[in-house]
């Protein structure tokens, strides 16, 4: 193969890759932030470690509002056309070729450049990584590479100017924030979340005026690290609730990057056989509860709540008994101390205790999420929550 054509398809191929790759970034960056869709089942949230949807909803994941990786998505079309550009256009065309090279150069250092610090911030910031992110760290280092033998395979010395002369050709720097506003932009308007400023503050008005309500951690199923936390997160949901499947995922997500919050989960069936003040039903939503907090007596509560919202539809079609044999195979707990443990006075009373904790703070449906004593309208939405927390008007 030409030894200039080999670095060309690198550089071509790898900032191609690498701009699918920040596709799906952008993607997983709204679904998390407005709650579009479970986040459970994400195809990069493969253990503790690594989780995007984590990454997704860190203060690190936008900059103006932006995400980080729409920035990261035009840097890479650019590089692609300008790779394209270098490539095929004559050494003749002197200043053009130089220029090409220059900006060329100057944009795959600056991703790679970019990756380092975004790695970074994973590693010792976030304890958290996302494995499409680091695709891209790989990818944008290959570019990088590319790049740099496109440049220097001539036999002549090649003066790089990350500042292009004539400035004319500065249109490759500034159209990158220019099309990651305007994308951003005709994303929101598709979304319908352009009146989302609106409801942040109209949300927060209504948070402020509600009375404060103290909830006791437990019983409830605690995720963060509570001897950090300065702002605590009090979620009632109905397991069977598909919202509170779509709203679980975020949550998770946003207490797991801000280590100065904790979500406590804490079970509201909406059946009046196990919740008090409401018409009786089935009872399929109290025996999950059940079992839910008989799981948690085995230090399993997180995996058992999040196993269980995961399967809302299957569950609920299919008989109690299937359902708790699979989760006791899944989960590696004895399946008849977890039925044994369901029929007990004990476990019933957790479960009503929960409940009446809902009607003191006069909840009115499923999920409902508290702030520091108050409930949040809205709260799904990450940029709601966020602005709760951070809010100095209390």
């Amino acid at each position: 193969m030409n030894k200039k054509l080999y670095p060309f398809l690198v550089t071509g191929l790898s900032s191609f890759l690498a701009a699918g790759f920040h596709v799906f970034l952008t993607w997983e960056h709204f679904e998390v932030k407005f709650g579009l869709g479970s986040t459970a089942s994400s195809l990069c949230q493969v253990s503790e470690a690594f989780d995007c949807a984590a990454v997704a909803a860190s203060p690190y994941s936008s900059l103006l509002g932006i995400p980080m990786a729409l920035f990261g998505f035009w840097i890479q079309i650019i590089i692609l056309i300008l790779s394209f550009h270098y490539h095929f256009r004559s050494k003749s065309q002197t200043l053009s070729y130089v220029t090409h090279g220059s900006i060329l150069f100057g944009l795959s250092a600056i991703s790679f450049g970019a990756s380092v610090i975004m790695g970074s911030i994973s590693l010792f910031m976030l304890n958290t990584f996302c494995t499409f992110c680091i695709a891209t760290y790989f990818l944008s280092a290959v570019t990088f590479w590319g790049a740099w033998k496109m440049i220097f395979s001539s036999h002549q010395p090649f003066k790089i100017n990350v500042l292009p002369k004539p400035l004319s050709w500065s249109w490759a720097y500034l159209s990158i924030p220019l099309m990651a506003w305007a994308s951003h932009a005709l994303i929101i308007q598709t979304l319908g979340a352009e009146k989302l400023p609106i409801l942040v503050q109209e949300s927060l008005h209504e948070w402020r005026a509600q009375e404060k309500t103290d909830f006791a951690i437990s019983p409830g199923i605690v995720f963060g690290k509570s001897d950090q936390a300065t702002h605590t997160l009090i979620e009632f949901i109905d397991l069977f609730c598909p919202h509170c499947a779509h709203a679980s995922g975020p949550l998770k997500a946003y207490v797991k990057s801000h280590p100065n919050t904790q979500l406590v989960v804490k079970i509201f069936p909406l059946d009046g056989q196990c919740n008090p003040g409401l018409s009786p039903h089935d009872g399929l939503r109290c025996q999950w509860a059940y079992a839910l907090m008989c799981a948690q007596n085995k230090d399993q509560g997180p995996q058992a709540l999040e196993w269980i919202l995961d399967r809302q539809k299957e569950l609920y079609g299919q008989a109690l008994s299937t359902g708790i044999e699979q989760m006791a195979a899944d989960l590696k707990l004895n399946q008849q101390e977890l039925l044994d443990c369901m029929q007990t006075d004990a476990t019933k009373t957790v479960v009503t205790e929960m409940s009446n904790e809902g009607h003191k703070g006069k909840i009115q449906g499923t999920p409902a999420l508290f702030v520091n004593g108050k409930l949040l309208p809205r709260a799904q939405l990450l940029p709601v929550l966020d602005a709760a927390i951070t809010d100095k008007g209390l």
